[in-house]
């Protein structure tokens, strides 16, 4: 198995450090110390800046080895020739891991190149692991670390069970601020840029160990060790917390655009979806698909099977969403005569009581036929998961479907996935109601489809290990 780091004292530090404070809040240098004072970091927290005595109340340090004491995280936020003196001062001081947030290092050129291995060869010396260089930092929701800068750093994100992992500090974020939308809480969010040292496998590694890590989000342009990732979504299959990858660079143009973003190497796209399918981990297509995906694996159970029953108000979204399901590798049984003619008690005499169950505009009129119908379709044992299409119900008949369908969700331990395009601020009832309980919304018939898909799929992977 592969060695990797404990990373306690990057998530959960007893003190920082900050290397480079600015007095200006919205500057790279001042925004991390601002953030860190902003969201109530309750631990030790020192600034170093050789021109000034003091930034908001936090005492300033001409460097690092006057501190009092010694930091568990120093925050690194200068110019890139004077990250290895400020690694040496760290190195002194006895500091265990670094975030370097200067950019100018191997993403950049081939003597950039050379500098960033100097970097990390001051702190091999020093036995100082490095997250970065050319990152955006980090998130600890559980220990109110904010450590890093950019506008997505200004939210205070609820604690949850998602943990992000991400090479690009942009899209990282914006994972989370998409997640955070949705009402789902965030344990932790890291960029890590180039990965001189420390990586996404050491990150992920970490998060299979944190108990308050049920999904883990992940941003690739390409890995050093792909090898290590094989291990780690081994173990996270086997933990039950799964991996959603959104992998980049897949055309010649994309790999440049990496190798000049974070001077990773994209490597054959065939060898990561053999790799991903081999661990067990998600593969995603876009930051839209991943905060799809972990709505759907944090807001169900593992399904036993990709047997799909399909309620719906539309005939077309019905129809949309069974092609969907089926292209995704799950199965629509259609009732048994039982079934059918339990059904056929209950609905009016046009409702289809095929699969999917179309109850057609009726719902309007009587919301409760949603209820009385999902029921059915949830006690049979002929289906694993349940999806129930909404079409674009307004807010009264939509919040009466809502809490009965909550009801039935909370009373079994079936899947349950809604497809509601009626915005928030349109049906505030309903989708109050779904966030409280965690039961997971999507917009359109084709995103739920191919949500429920990657679920079964990795139920079935799981299945076999």
């Amino acid at each position: 198995m592969t060695q990797f780091a404990d990373l306690r004292p990057l998530f959960q530090p007893r003190s920082i450090v900050v290397v480079g404070a600015s007095r200006n809040p919205r500057s790279i240098s001042g925004q991390p110390l601002h953030h860190l004072v902003t969201h109530g970091y309750a631990g030790k927290l020192y600034a170093v800046n050789p021109s000034v005595n003091e930034i908001n109340g936090i005492a300033c340090y001409p460097d690092v080895t006057v501190l009092p004491d010694s930091p568990d995280l120093a925050v690194i936020a200068v110019a890139a020739d004077q990250v290895p003196a400020v690694l040496e001062q760290c190195g002194a001081r006895n500091v265990r891991i670094a975030i370097v947030l200067s950019s100018g290092f191997a993403e950049l050129s081939d003597e950039g190149a050379k500098a960033q291995q100097a970097m990390v060869q001051v702190a091999a010396r020093h036995g100082i692991r490095l997250i970065g260089p050319n990152c955006q930092g980090m998130i600890s929701t559980s220990s109110n670390v904010y450590a890093g800068f950019g506008g997505p750093m200004a939210l205070t994100y609820a604690s949850g069970g998602l943990s992000v992992a991400s090479q690009s500090g942009g899209f990282g974020m914006s994972i989370a601020s998409m997640a955070d939308e949705q009402g789902l809480g965030i344990a932790q969010v890291i960029s890590t840029g180039n990965e001189a040292d420390l990586g996404l496998v050491d990150v992920l590694d970490h998060c299979i160990k944190d108990p308050g890590t049920r999904v883990m989000a992940t941003y690739i342009e390409g890995l050093r060790r792909p090898g290590a990732l094989l291990d780690v979504g081994r173990r996270a299959l086997d933990a039950g917390k799964p991996i959603i990858a959104w992998k980049v660079g897949v055309s010649p143009e994309g790999a440049r655009a990496a190798a000049a973003h974070t001077g990773s190497q994209s490597g054959d796209d065939d060898m990561y979806n053999n790799l991903f399918r081999e661990a067990g981990i998600v593969r995603a297509s876009d930051n839209e698909e991943i905060v799809d995906l972990v709505q759907v694996f944090s807001g169900c159970t593992m399904p036993k099977g990709d047997r799909v029953a399909v309620l719906t108000v539309s005939g077309g979204a019905g129809v949309a969403v069974a092609d969907a399901l089926v292209q995704h590798g799950c199965e629509l049984p259609l009732p048994d005569p039982h079934l059918r003619q339990r059904l056929a008690g209950l609905l009016p005499p046009y409702v289809s009581c095929g699969n999917p169950v179309d109850i057609t505009a009726a719902a309007f009129n009587t919301p409760h036929l949603f209820a009385a119908a999902l029921q059915e379709l949830v006690d049979n044992p002929a289906h694993d998961i349940l999806v129930v299409m909404l079409a674009a119900l307004p807010d009264a008949v939509a919040e009466v479907a809502a809490a009965d369908i909550v009801r039935i969700r909370q009373s079994q331990d079936k899947p349950v996935v809604v497809c509601f395009s009626t915005r928030p601020e349109i049906a505030p009832g309903a989708h109050h109601l779904f966030r409280k309980a965690g039961i997971p919304v999507l917009t359109t018939p084709s995103r739920t489809g191919r949500a429920v898909g990657k679920l079964a799929a990795y139920a079935r992977t799981r299945s076999r290990r």
